[in-house]
């Protein structure tokens, strides 16, 4: 196992065998890192296999608290490695890194949005061509953006606040990856969760809490894998209900 320092309240997510050595490895978020300057952040990669550190990186500047959100994205760049994304919402902005020597491939700060890189995902290959894609969130003004993995450039955009993500793979039978976005605060803390074609950024579907509970539904939004075995992506949210009389976490096909 990997100890972590708790005030750096570490993110985790798998980003692939970057080592090729069979296991796969993980990138860690820690925002709260002092590396760079107070609250600058820091986005570690450990081998799977031994848990060694392959590479790290620090936020630009102080506040910037890199590594909120991290998620792997698949090989970007074309070089046989996966690679990976993380957050800076301090600075609204998120970076997407060479998982073969940390090296920044694109600088994703696109203005418009409160605490751009409040979530990141790796969505698959949401548009037509051969490189995999993957999407921004932010909790206001533009609050969700897909990006080109191939060009680094917008492909849509959507009014969404989306404080938490999920690639969900192709759940709508296009061809195409799709993606789960959440918002606890949303409709007065009832909270949402919607599910975006990856294609089009058309919403295939949505739940919404209870704004008289103030449910925050949304909660932790995320992929699940193929949970009911039907081929078809899962995914799952929080309900925490600050009520206190109905906590509970669904997990949807």
């Amino acid at each position: 196992f990997v100890n972590f320092d708790p005030d750096c309240m570490p993110f985790e997510a798998f980003v692939g065998d970057l080592d090729h050595d069979g296991s796969e490895d993980f990138a860690v978020g820690a925002p709260g890192a002092d590396t760079g300057g107070v609250g600058a952040g820091r986005g570690t990669v450990f081998s799977g296999a031994d848990r060694s550190v392959l590479f790290h990186k620090d936020g630009l500047t102080a506040g910037s608290r890199l590594g909120e959100s991290v998620d792997g994205v698949g090989d970007v760049d074309r070089d046989g490695v996966d690679d990976f994304l993380a957050g800076a919402p301090g600075d609204d902005e998120a970076l997407v890194s060479s998982g073969a020597n940390g090296a920044t491939l694109f600088h994703l700060a696109p203005g418009a949005s409160v605490e751009f890189g409040t979530s990141v995902a790796g969505i698959g290959f949401a548009d037509p061509d051969a490189w995999p894609d993957f999407a921004v969130g932010a909790t206001g003004g533009t609050g969700l953006r897909v990006f080109s993995g191939r060009t680094g450039l917008v492909l849509w955009s959507d009014a969404t606040a989306a404080r938490d993500l999920g690639g969900l793979g192709d759940i709508d039978g296009d061809g195409h990856g799709d993606l789960v976005a959440g918002d606890y605060s949303h409709n007065g803390f009832g909270g949402r969760a919607v599910l975006f074609s990856g294609l089009t950024g058309a919403v295939i579907r949505q739940h919404a809490g209870d704004r008289t509970f103030q449910d925050q539904l949304g909660k932790g939004a995320s992929a699940l894998g193929d949970v009911d075995g039907d081929g078809v992506g899962d995914y799952g949210y929080g309900v925490p209900c600050i009520c206190f009389a109905s906590h509970r976490a669904e997990v949807r096909s």
